[in-house]
């Protein structure tokens, strides 16, 4: 009878831990949530592919969880992002494989259109000018896919990730590259979210590309003061200001290019 009991403790004890996972490393609760209390922690590759696999695992148990799903794909940008830059190649693949499968199960949610279009660029950068050009017109449909379903989805990173798609890309004829209509992505997406960082980065790397030094440092001062309202919010502005003095410093002394300069080629993780 005791064995019988033990066993049901178990199998009870084992239940919570399963549905525990999810909400342990839940990227879209608020601050107050009972999440991972060391940021250093979070810029451990092995503990994020850690908690990939896990969430991966989840994943195949129950694959209308949406939810597990999405944190999937967004806890593979956090492992491309702390990777260092001859290991990111295996986090893009990752995420390829990961969106896909997103899309192929819930075409109708944001996220997986988001990530599907993000890896597919970062891909074509790893490759090359060429293969960016080639696959622009694909990763542009999926980002633009992610907007028209949701450009409010996760603090408004469908506009931001299409606007950083159209300002890295070269102008017309030559490519899809509109500065202009990436200003006012990037304006909209500061209105839907104005704590979250990244709409004033991509600002300030757009106007240094065009060479307004002066207008980019504006927009890094903004960065100051925001109040990030998720987990992953607060992550992404925690390595934001991490990596700020060198940014600034960076756009300050030297002509930022738009194919060899880039924001996240600033290594979080010293």
């Amino acid at each position: 009878m005791k064995r019988f009991i033990l066993i049901i403790l178990l199998c009870s004890f084992a239940g919570k831990l399963l549905s525990f996972d999810v909400r342990l490393y839940d990227l879209f609760a608020p601050p107050s949530a009972p999440f991972a209390s060391s940021f250093k922690q979070l810029e451990n590759p092995a503990y994020l592919k850690w908690i990939i696999d896990n969430l991966d695992r989840l994943a195949h148990k129950d694959r209308r969880n949406l939810k597990v799903f999405r944190l999937r794909n967004i806890y593979t940008f956090l492992y491309w992002y702390v990777l260092p830059p001859d290991k990111k190649e295996k986090a893009v693949k990752l995420g390829l494989k990961f969106s896909e499968e997103t899309t192929s199960l819930f075409p109708r949610d944001p996220d997986g259109w988001l990530w599907k279009g993000s890896f597919l660029g970062l891909y074509g950068l790893m490759k090359g000018v060429l293969n960016v050009l080639n696959l622009a017109p694909r990763g542009l449909s999926y980002l633009l896919k992610a907007y028209k379903l949701d450009k409010t989805y996760l603090h408004g990173e469908p506009a931001i990730v299409l606007a950083k798609t159209l300002y890295k890309l070269p102008h017309f004829p030559v490519s899809y590259g509109d500065p202009e209509k990436a200003r006012k992505l990037l304006s909209e997406a500061i209105s839907i979210d104005p704590d979250f960082p990244y709409g004033y980065v991509d600002l300030a790397e757009l106007e240094a590309y065009e060479g307004n030094t002066l207008a980019a440092l504006s927009y890094l001062t903004r960065l100051d003061d925001l109040h990030p309202r998720s987990w992953y919010a607060k992550i992404v502005y925690h390595w934001t200001l991490k990596v700020l003095p060198f940014f600034r410093e960076q756009i300050s002394k030297v002509k930022w290019h738009r194919y060899r300069n880039d924001f996240f080629d600033i290594p979080v993780t010293k």
